[in-house]
């Protein structure tokens, strides 16, 4: 995200998109009734006996919602048009819809701009810029990628060892396993990459490709599982930090751990479900509150309410992305949890 102009003041925000991300988090910022002024294309009757045209008009949106079409690379934007030019071209209160890709300037008019919409923007523009992790989780059956972004993680598919077919019979069948996830990394193209795994398949793979054309730094760790079960058990750990530092999926990991860790030893420092949150704030007793990205959505006033009351007594607050375990844990207790400065009852 590259963050053009914040005017608290005036309720005004100017950002350009520049990863999938950032139209996902733009997704969860933009309310309805909000004004969006953005660049778009609309057919246009032409005079008698001539085709439709499409012309460029640049519009100005009365918000009714907005959806991320991940698939389309675009956050579809669906209002009232309310302005715009060319002023010829422009019909006032009908119905339209914008389409923000990657690289447009958009101009977003708000009433109010919220501090929780502010420090996401500063997120998502730091995000950006930083480094992404591809992290390959394998035994001796098979190898998973993954590439860990600040907010979620891509699955990048599967390389099966072959150990119990016809390359199982050659005495050499993990040179051609070790091939292939090799040619995978080179056109990956990341800067760093994490091998992990059980055993000391991955202690081999480390040193067959130190006589590859790899530009990555390479890091190294144990972990009890191959695939997806490998690489959620070393988010929960700090084994992660010293590959990819300052990670949101890895803080959101380790914040469930530690809340897990909590009502396990029944200590009265957790609480969820909106009546005992709304009880906790009343109380001014949460340190740390946890929400779930998708309650902006679904439920925007709750969510709202209950941020604007935990920013106000100043508790850390935790916007969880539901795309990763941790935010699928989170949403098996509702999707809201609070970590106490001290036990209630």
């Amino acid at each position: 995200m590259r963050i053009l102009k914040i005017d608290e003041s005036h309720g005004f925000l100017e950002v350009i998109p520049e990863t999938l991300d950032d139209l996902w988090h733009l997704e969860r910022i933009i309310d309805a009734k909000d004004v969006i002024s953005a660049k778009t294309t609309r057919k246009i009757k032409g005079e008698e006996g001539k085709d439709t045209e499409r012309i460029t008009m640049y519009l100005d949106l009365e918000v009714e919602k907005s959806s991320f079409e991940k698939f389309n690379e675009a956050l579809k934007v669906q209002g009232i048009i309310i302005g715009g030019k060319p002023e010829e071209y422009i019909e006032l209160k009908s119905h339209h819809s914008i389409s923000i890709g990657l690289g447009d300037i958009v101009k977003i008019h708000k009433k109010t701009i919220k501090k929780y919409q502010i420090e996401r923007l500063e997120k998502a523009q730091k995000a950006t810029h930083a480094q992404k992790l591809l992290a390959v989780c394998l035994d001796d059956d098979f190898a998973e990628f993954f590439v860990i972004k600040e907010f979620g993680i891509d699955r990048k598919g599967v390389i099966n060892s072959g150990k119990s077919g016809k390359r199982f019979e050659e005495e050499d069948w993990r040179k051609g396993y070790f091939a292939e996830i090799a040619k995978k990394l080179i056109e990956s193209n990341q800067n760093n990459v994490l091998i992990a795994g059980p055993g000391f398949t991955k202690d081999d793979l480390y040193k067959y490709l130190q006589d590859k054309k790899l530009k990555s730094k390479i890091f190294i760790e144990s972990c009890g599982n191959a695939g997806s079960a490998g690489l959620n058990e070393l988010l929960k750990s700090n084994k992660l930090q010293k590959a990819i530092k300052e990670n949101e999926i890895i803080k959101e990991a380790q914040l469930m751990e530690r809340v897990l860790l909590e009502l396990g030893k029944n200590s009265g420092l957790v609480v969820y479900g909106e009546s005992e949150i709304e009880n906790a704030l009343n109380a001014r007793a949460i340190e740390e509150l946890l929400l779930l990205d998708s309650l902006l959505v679904d439920k925007r006033n709750l969510a709202e309410r209950i941020l604007d009351l935990a920013e106000k007594q100043r508790a850390k607050v935790h916007i969880f992305s539901n795309e990763n375990d941790a935010g699928k844990k989170l949403e098996g207790f509702g999707g809201i949890i609070a970590i106490l400065r001290y036990k209630m009852y």
